[in-house]
């Protein structure tokens, strides 16, 4: 997953912390669709309080999202 977020954006590590993709690839199972969803989703959470680095609680939200979007 790192390779594809590499790949797209190579600077990926200003924004997300390596832990945070980690975390991001388990909690999708590796399933690249919910990988990017949860990506995208963390972004727009983010953008919305003005902050370059997500913080861990942006991502454990979009994570309860997708989840409850799965269910």
């Amino acid at each position: 997953m790192r390779q594809i977020l590499e790949r797209r954006y190579s600077d990926y590590r200003s924004v997300f912390t390596e832990e945070q993709v980690d975390r991001m690839a388990l909690s999708t199972s590796g399933d690249f669709r919910s990988f990017f969803r949860l990506v995208r989703d963390c972004l727009v959470k983010a953008a919305s309080t003005s902050r370059i680095s997500i913080p861990d609680s942006v991502i454990t939200d979009a994570e309860n999202h997708l989840l409850r979007d799965m269910l």
